[in-house]
């Protein structure tokens, strides 16, 4: 049986129970599934990559539908689409009533992509973290010519203008003795007090590398306590 005769039987009956997720192009779902609204939930990922006339069919085997895209993205190619007239034919003044109905379909099937079709007649919401660059600067242009500035940008954590994560802290006068050492200890309690005074408050962990080093660590913090 071909696969699209396979489905048109069987999804109205119990093949979405057993295969409940499926990811196809909006040209196949058209094809595969009949009109009718079977699945609980469609996700166009892309939508400004997809026209209209591909969305429309998509839409009517949907109960419910998220249309997920960026409109500042290149728009659907038109390479290989054939305009049609200019539309300029007078017509009748008896004929132009009942045709607003079609001129507002007509409206709708020109919006450049189905993403811009959704934007203008359903509620939206926009994510502010932008996390796929690995240098904010790279997206440093783009946030300020086509987001506004409103884009969230994670710090990058390389190069010569970010903070190192790292940071050295010289103890002059250590000496390690028997598997500790007592004044890189209390250095270590310098450090976290220097800390807890911050606000906000935040958890601080301390790590050793042997248990005689953690019992200095331990000391050092009993005595600063008993000052």
């Amino acid at each position: 049986m071909p696969l699209r005769s396979f489905v048109r039987r069987f999804a109205p009956s119990g093949l979405l129970g057993v295969v409940p997720v499926w990811r196809l192009s909006p040209e196949t779902m058209a094809i595969l599934f009949p009109r009718q609204p079977l699945f609980d939930l469609v996700v166009f990922d892309e939508a400004s990559q997809c026209t209209v006339e591909a969305g429309l069919p998509v839409l009517l085997r949907a109960k419910r539908v998220v249309i997920a895209g960026d409109e500042k993205q290149m728009p659907p190619s038109s390479y290989f689409t054939v305009g049609g007239g200019d539309g300029d034919d007078e017509t009748p003044e008896a004929e132009l009533d009942g045709q607003e109905h079609r001129r507002e379909v007509r409206d709708m099937l020109e919006a450049e992509s189905l993403l811009t079709l959704a934007r203008t007649r359903c509620a939206h919401a926009g994510l502010a973290w932008h996390y796929r660059c690995r240098d904010e600067a790279l997206i440093a242009c783009s946030n300020h010519a086509m987001y506004r500035g409103d884009l969230l940008t994670i710090p990058a954590t390389a190069g010569t203008s970010a903070p190192s994560p790292l940071h050295w802290v010289s103890v002059t006068d250590g000496a390690y003795a028997s598997g500790e050492n007592k004044r890189e200890a209390e250095r270590v309690v310098d450090v976290v007090h220097e800390l807890l005074q911050r606000e906000p408050r935040t958890s601080i962990g301390v790590v050793t590398f042997n248990l005689k080093q953690r019992r200095a660590v331990l000391d050092a913090v009993e005595a600063r306590i008993e000052r």
